[in-house]
């Protein structure tokens, strides 16, 4: 009987293990990016970024979109490549106006995860605000496209991006579905009722764990904005704690950051930069201690 267990228990453990390498090795890389809101007649970019990047040689990927709202413009490098160039594919002759691909290869695989590149699209200018539509990317399943360091199929995880015009507010979102538009010590009810007069619906925020947040709570960065089905992310310069006040907790994150960089990321690395020069520096703490001493 015993032995019948033990059995049993080793072909488990087998079976385990060789479900979760069979599932590792059905995708190679995930693309992201941020929902955007621009404005009728904007031109804007989608960031778009590849995690879990396993190594990557080439890749066709196919953008598609709706070409009665948007215009494709360009497509601009990310920081992890260079030398992205974009070709219409044709069906039966006639190339397709609601696509295009971006084709890249190198002799050298890239293994860095980051920005892999923006998508630069004008809106068209007689949208009312509200309007939606996506652009979805992925791989090109043709065989012989997407090729990993060792020149066999690298399999992407695709992404549909939310295109939604913007309402008239205050609060506005970028590229990547982020609001530095919210200031210190603003309360939930503020940015509720900023985003509703605007023209938003079923506004909700949410702390970092997900859990929606008391009206008298203070917004801070790493919180989520949900409206009119969009979820939207916030970044208040100088809040690196989540608690939406600046204050010297703040002010020894980012020491810590300077000493040891690495420590913020994401939002909150965004946060620190309070100069908005794209680089977290002495000048930006030299900042922060100004703002606390003038209190």
């Amino acid at each position: 009987m015993k032995r019948g267990a033990a059995f049993i228990l080793i072909t488990a453990i087998l079976f385990l293990c060789v479900g979760v390498s069979t599932v590792a090795q059905d995708t190679d890389g995930i693309l992201t990016a941020g929902n955007v809101t621009p404005n009728p007649g904007d031109t804007f970019s989608i960031s778009l970024y590849l995690d879990a990047n396993t190594s990557l040689n080439a890749f066709r990927l196919l953008v598609t979109y709706d070409q009665s709202i948007l215009t494709f413009v360009d497509v601009e490098d990310g920081a992890i490549l260079s030398g992205i160039g974009t070709m219409v594919r044709e069906v039966d002759g006639e190339p397709l106006t609601n696509e295009v691909a971006l084709v890249w290869n190198e002799a050298d695989p890239v293994e860095e995860n980051g920005l892999l590149c923006k998508l630069k699209f004008t809106l068209s200018e007689s949208l009312q605000p509200g309007a939606q539509t996506t652009v979805a990317v992925a791989g090109d399943p043709e065989e012989g496209w997407c090729l990993d360091g060792d020149l066999e199929l690298y399999e992407f995880v695709p992404v549909s991006v939310k295109v939604m015009v913007a309402y008239p507010c205050d609060i506005t979102f970028d590229g990547e579905g982020i609001t530095t538009d919210i200031a210190l010590n603003t309360p939930v009810s503020d940015v509720v009722s900023e985003l509703e007069s605007g023209g938003y619906t079923d506004v909700v925020i949410r702390d970092k764990d997900g859990t929606d947040k008391l009206w008298s709570a203070l917004v801070g960065t790493g919180d989520t904005i949900l409206a009119s089905g969009n979820v939207f992310t916030v970044c208040i310069p100088g809040d690196l704690n989540n608690d939406g006040t600046e204050s010297v907790t703040d002010y020894v994150i980012l020491r810590s950051q300077l000493l040891n960089p690495g420590i913020l990321s994401g939002v909150y690395e965004k946060a620190a930069d309070l100069n908005n020069d794209g680089s977290v520096s002495v000048t930006d703490y030299v900042t922060m201690r100004a703002h606390l001493l003038a209190r």
